[in-house]
């Protein structure tokens, strides 16, 4: 679990910088909550955007 959540968070520091930093310096529950949202984000996008 905590593989993918790293993913997500690396995937997304390509994209802004500044949110990997922030998501480094959280605690680990909050690294948790931030990489579902991002996770439910990335879903989103991907499988409503997709034809």
């Amino acid at each position: 679990m905590w593989r993918d959540i790293n993913q997500i968070v690396l995937s997304s520091y390509k994209r802004s910088p500044v949110n990997y930093h922030l998501a480094l310096n959280n605690s680990k529950s909050d690294l948790r909550v931030q990489g579902r949202q991002i996770k439910r984000q990335l879903l989103t996008k991907y499988y409503i955007g997709s034809p």
